[in-house]
Order: C-alpha cells, then structure tokens, then sequence
C-alpha cells in the first residue's frame, strides 16, 4: 500500500535458519520464499535487499543456536547492508572528475 502511494519502500530477503535447530523448522523454505520476494517485489517495482546473500547464505556465524535469530554480528549484517543499499539507492554517484582529480 505504502508503495502505491509513492512511497519508497524496500523489502528485504530472509535471512538463513540453522537446520535440526529448535526454531530453524523453516530452513528448507527460505530460498523458495526469497524467489517469491523476488517476484512480488520485482511487480511492484521496489528495492531488495538480499539478507540472505548477505550472510553467506548460510547460518554461520550470523544465526544464534535457536536457529532463527541473528546473533549481535548478524545484526550488525543486516544494518550494514540496508544503509549500503539506502545509500546506493539516494546518494548521487561520484564523478568521473571527483575521481580522477578528488574535486
């Protein structure tokens, strides 16, 4: 809804699950539920933000023993990654000039 009222929003992949853990029962499902991020995301013309490519595509070391939640470092991840792509995505690409001369 945000979106189509021109809002800028971006949405965000799953982050991975640690298998045989106690609350990692959806591991086996994230990388088809991110193909469907994708996909809705894609239609409606917003941003992603792939946390799970950005953790490795793996648990470790960014998910806790209940295989679910991201640790501290995981944490720190994901806001690394969103503020990459919020810059990315709003402040203007340095110039050639800028570059070569640092003016």
């Amino acid at each position: 809804v945000a979106h189509r009222a021109g809002v800028e929003v971006f949405v965000a992949t799953l982050t991975p699950q640690r298998r045989n853990s106690p609350k990692g029962a959806g591991a086996d499902l994230v990388s088809s539920l991110n193909k469907s991020i994708y996909w809705s995301a894609g239609r409606e013309g917003a941003p992603v933000v792939d946390l799970f490519q950005a953790l490795g595509g793996g648990p470790d070391p960014y998910v806790g023993a209940d295989g679910l939640h991201l640790t501290a470092a995981g944490y720190q991840k994901v806001a690394e990654t969103f503020f990459d792509a919020i810059r990315g995505r709003y402040e203007p690409a340095p110039s050639l000039q800028f570059l070569i001369t640092g003016r």
